[in-house]
C-alpha cells in the first residue's frame, strides 16, 4: 500500500519536498480498508442511476475526497503507471486535470477502453467504454459524479484504493443522503469514509494506520 502511494506521488527531489496538503487526504483513499467502519459503508450503491445496483461500492465522504481532486496536484503532477501491480511497469509525469477532468453536468463519463483514457462526452459511453461498476448513465454534479476526482479515485492505476480493483468508488455527501432518506435510515445509508482526524471514534485503526502513511511521506519529503 505504501510502495503504490508513494510511487504515484514520486514526482522527483524538488517536488518531494513541497508539503501538498491532498497528499494527506490521497493518503486516506489508499487507507480505505484500514477504516474500522468500512463494512457500513462498502456497500450497495446509493445512487443507483449512475452506479451498478448489482455491485458494492467504496463510499468516500465528500469532504475528503474534493481535497483530493486532480486539480489540487497540478504544483509537481503525479506519476501514472500503465499497471501499479506490476513493480516493472512503465510510468509517465502527468498533469492530473488533464487526465481526470471535470465533467459538465449530464455529460458521460467514459473510460476508452483501448487507450484507458478517460473522457467527458455529450452521448452514451457504450459498453465498451463504461467504466467498471458505472452504468452508461448522464452524470450529476450535485451528487459528485461529474467530479474529476471520481475518475481520480476510480482509476486502477491511481487513487482507487487498494485491493478495492473490482468496486466503482462513490462519493457520498452525508447531508444530501440524510435529506433524501431521513434520519431514521441515514444511520444505515449515509455512511462513508471521514476524515480520520476530524471524526469521533472509540477506535484508532483507520488513524494509526494513515500515520504509518503519514510518517511515510514525512520522510519522503524529508529525503
Amino acid at each position: 500500500m505504501n510502495g503504490k502511494f508513494l510511487a504515484l506521488i514520486e514526482a522527483g527531489p524538488a517536488c518531494a519536498k513541497y508539503q501538498n496538503a491532498a497528499k494527506r487526504f490521497l493518503s486516506f483513499a489508499f487507507c480505505y480498508g484500514c477504516d474500522p467502519t468500512e463494512p457500513t459503508h462498502f456497500s450497495t450503491p446509493l445512487d443507483t442511476q449512475f452506479f451498478n445496483a448489482s455491485t458494492k461500492s467504496a463510499k468516500i465522504c465528500a469532504s475528503v475526497a474534493t481535497k483530493m481532486a486532480p486539480r489540487l496536484f497540478a504544483d509537481c503532477g503525479l506519476l501514472l503507471p500503465d499497471n501499479r501491480e506490476t513493480i516493472c511497469s512503465p510510468n509517465s509525469p502527468v498533469v492530473p486535470h488533464k487526465v481526470w477532468p471535470d465533467c459538465q453536468d449530464h455529460q458521460y463519463v467514459c473510460l476508452d477502453a483501448t487507450t484507458t483514457t478517460w473522457y467527458c462526452s455529450n452521448t452514451e459511453c457504450g459498453a465498451a467504454n463504461t467504466p467498471s461498476g458505472f452504468n452508461d448513465a448522464p452524470c450529476n454534479a450535485s451528487r459528485h459524479t461529474c467530479d474529476g476526482v471520481l475518475m481520480f479515485l476510480n482509476d486502477n492505476r491511481a487513487a482507487k484504493p487498494p485491493n478495492y480493483e473490482d468496486y466503482p468508488v462513490e462519493i457520498v455527501d452525508p447531508q444530501l443522503c440524510r435529506e433524501e432518506y431521513g434520519e431514521a435510515e441515514a444511520a444505515n445509508k449515509c455512511s462513508c469514509m471521514q476524515d480520520p482526524s476530524a471524526a469521533v471514534r472509540s477506535k484508532a485503526t483507520l488513524l494509526s494506520s494513515t500515520v504509518v502513511l503519514g510518517i511515510t511521506l514525512t520522510i519522503h519529503i524529508a529525503v
